[in-house]
């Protein structure tokens, strides 16, 4: 987005108040303070990698300080997302995607790489991405876990020969199987940078692969350049028209062809529902890439996921969540329920839902006793102002009152940010442990018992809006001391009640709203955002 972009959060009295905080505290309070529908069409442009231009030479300077500090102080992270066969659905590779929180707010990637290139030192940020992304490599192998690792290029660090020989140094080091490591780059660079061949060569023998990365009709490589390339990665906003423009069908199909030609490999990059997977499998892409796929997730969530995806046909928890969210469900009548019915597609889900308090006339204590039985725990209804609160019966008195301030805070605050009520009363479920989640998922909602565990392994929570039901894990969020998961979630709920039960929102919106929402509570968001996931029955 470019310059003008700053139209849609015009500053408040209160924000030009704010400057004595900083500008990063300033920024933060305008993003609260700004109108729900100027924030939602800012949120839905803030993934375009243009929004960002050229920063002050004194705005540069305190950035690359503060990048240098984080450098030295092992600040900065990965997050790795998984990049999944279209033809078996496993997933054999994560892409690193490198984040840095700079005084409590996240730096866009392009911002990042762009003050590391003016300051100087875009080749010390490589060497600590690639050094990071080698040391989990080694985690997961120790751990049994057989991951390749794609690695994303800038591309003036290859014409840097300490950079270049230091990665084959390390690759050198691991005795590893060719084609473990990939590295993704530009065709811009590939074009631009010194020698970049040679560069390239020298990977190349020390086992890296590499993929052409953002390509659209305007980057085709020539033979000539495609000598040593192994992967074609289509553009994701190019994947993103796929289903609405024909043009862009056109130009995807004519790359996949041209890619295959050459005898390389296509992942489409921004896979965000079920009509763009089947789509790209259609053109003949061999992998994918994106939100439907599975979100970022932190290392430590990997091998869950992993683990628990074998045997899906495609097992990513949002893979799950759209997919289920993307079938059509049919209504039941109230006090109604119907048996999960097999349905086309990747994962089998269900049609319909009996939840006995919100659509069942009958008695609070009536209400518990069937849930209760249904779940296979004992539940107790927990008084809140707002929403229909089920509560795990281990989970302590005090436990219970936070959550229930919890519920009546966040579906006031949400009321009130977005100038409608719910329409029905939320029904929160609140289960202590993975184990009761899981079976909760199962036994009340129907969810198989491999994809109950996925979620149950990864998330804190998840919401089903065509039954404005939410079920949290508490298990998976020990440390969420303010409870942001429930705002989260309730965020997604109230988002789809919205725009109607048969509307689909991009997976990439859907969380993005609800990880503003939950912004509003903490600073360090990363566990609960992590934790969170949408099941848009």
């Amino acid at each position: 987005m470019g310059r003008g972009a700053r139209r849609y959060l015009p500053a408040s009295p209160r924000h030009r108040a704010a400057g004595a905080r900083g500008a990063a505290t300033a920024d933060r309070d305008r993003v609260k303070r700004a109108p729900r529908p100027r924030v939602v069409e800012t949120l839905a442009r803030a993934d375009r990698p243009e929004r960002w231009t050229a920063s002050a030479p004194v705005k540069t300077r305190r950035l690359g300080a503060d990048l240098a500090r984080a450098l030295t102080r092992n600040e900065l992270l990965l997050r790795y997302q998984p990049i999944v066969d279209l033809r078996s659905g496993e997933c054999r590779r994560v892409e690193a995607l490198l984040r840095w929180r700079r005084r409590g707010a996240s730096v866009a990637p392009a911002e990042l790489i762009a003050v590391a290139q003016d300051t100087g030192q875009i080749g010390a940020l490589s060497r600590w991405v690639i050094a990071e992304a080698v040391r989990q490599w080694i985690a997961w192998r120790e751990r049994g876990l057989v991951l390749g690792i794609a690695v994303n290029v800038a591309g003036p660090e290859l014409a840097d020969p300490g950079v270049v020989g230091d990665t084959v140094k390390t690759l050198g080091a691991l005795h590893i199987q060719p084609g473990v490591f990939t590295f993704d780059i530009s065709p811009a660079a590939l074009l631009t940078v010194p020698d970049v061949r040679g560069a390239l060569s020298r990977l190349a023998a020390a086992g890296a692969r590499f993929a052409l990365d953002g390509v659209s009709p305007a980057d085709v490589p020539g033979r000539t350049f495609a000598r040593g390339i192994d992967e074609l990665k289509l553009s994701r906003s190019l994947v993103r028209r796929l289903t609405t423009e024909p043009a862009a069908l056109h130009d995807a199909r004519a790359l996949v062809e041209i890619a295959h030609d050459l005898s390389l490999s296509v992942v489409a990059v921004g896979v965000e529902d079920a009509a763009t997977r089947d789509l790209v499998a259609k053109l003949g892409c061999e992998f994918a890439q994106g939100h439907w796929v599975s979100r970022p997730l932190a290392a430590r969530s990997v091998a869950p996921w992993q683990r628990l995806a074998v045997g899906l046909a495609f097992g990513g928890a949002l893979a799950l969540a759209t997919h289920m969210g993307a079938t059509r469900a049919a209504g039941s009548g109230a006090g109604s329920a119907s048996a999960p019915r097999q349905l086309t597609g990747f994962l089998p889900t269900i049609c319909s839902l009996d939840l006995p308090l919100a659509r069942a006339r009958t008695s609070e204590a009536s209400a518990v006793e069937q849930i209760s039985e249904r779940a296979g725990r004992d539940m107790v209804a927990v008084r809140a102002a707002r929403a229909d609160l089920f509560v795990e019966a281990t989970v302590t008195g005090t436990d219970r009152t936070r959550i229930a301030r919890a519920v009546d805070r966040d579906a006031e605050q949400l009321e009130r940010d977005y100038g409608r009520s719910f329409v029905r009363r939320p029904a929160v479920y609140v289960f202590a442990t993975r184990t009761s989640f899981a079976t909760g998922l199962q036994r009340l909602f129907g969810a198989r018992a491999t994809d109950a565990g996925l979620l149950a392994a990864a998330n804190g929570g998840v919401t089903l809006p065509r039954y404005g039901a939410v079920a949290i894990n508490l298990e998976n969020v020990p440390a969420d001391r303010d409870l942001a998961i429930v705002r989260h979630e309730l965020t997604h709920a109230l988002a789809h009640e919205i725009v109607g039960p048969d509307a689909m929102l991009p997976a990439w919106f859907d969380e993005g709203l609800a990880t503003l929402e939950e912004r509003t509570l903490r600073v360090d968001d990363d566990a609960t955002r992590d934790a969170a996931i949408t099941l848009t029955l």
